[in-house]
């Protein structure tokens, strides 16, 4: 049986993808995402894995047991197209290449509905605003980055950054690995 220094929970996408590293304890290291630059698919899967190997390497996590969201079978709220899913897919892939090539990681893959449904989410509210106030309450030296609209009807109004969504569910995924829900 393997043993993990650490937990990485990766929420894909290919202009954010959000990341979590838990400790072997579950105490919250680094949470965040990377928007990956490159002229094409190959070039930003890359970027994202050696980035998270790098950050791995300097919060001393050698060996985690990644755990990431399964890419969308079919549409749903928030996917445009057949065409956006495609390529979602595609890129999810290429993280799954890239992660053995540069890693030797097979990751476990999980619907994130899955790491969500230990967290008693609340149904009438917005999941992954639930999931980063979960998060911060459970790790408070988390503080959620905020922007200010600059121009339109919303100008001025203080607005939580895209990218702190995605790492609040690549939370939960880091959080299934470490409460065993990742075998």
């Amino acid at each position: 049986m393997t043993t993990y220094d650490s937990y990485l929970g990766i929420d894909p996408g290919t202009n954010r993808t959000g990341y979590c590293f838990l400790s072997a304890t579950g105490d919250l290291l680094a949470a965040g995402w990377i928007e990956p630059t490159g002229a094409h698919m190959g070039e930003k899967t890359q970027v994202v894995v050696m980035q998270l190997k790098q950050l791995g390497k300097e919060l001393g996590c050698y060996n985690p047991r990644v755990i990431i969201e399964a890419p969308p079978k079919r549409w749903s709220r928030g996917a445009s197209s057949a065409h956006t899913i495609g390529i979602l897919n595609q890129y999810f892939g290429g993280i799954l290449g890239a992660l053995w090539a540069n890693w030797r990681r097979v990751p476990y893959v999980a619907p994130v509905h899955e790491a969500r449904k230990p967290l008693n989410l609340d149904k009438a509210g917005c999941p992954k605003k639930q999931v980063l106030k979960m998060m911060c309450q459970q790790h408070p030296e988390h503080q959620p980055s905020y922007r200010e609209v600059t121009r339109g009807a919303r100008k001025g109004e203080r607005v939580l950054v895209d990218g702190e969504l995605d790492a609040a569910d690549a939370w939960a995924l880091a959080r299934l690995g470490y409460v065993g829900g990742a075998k």
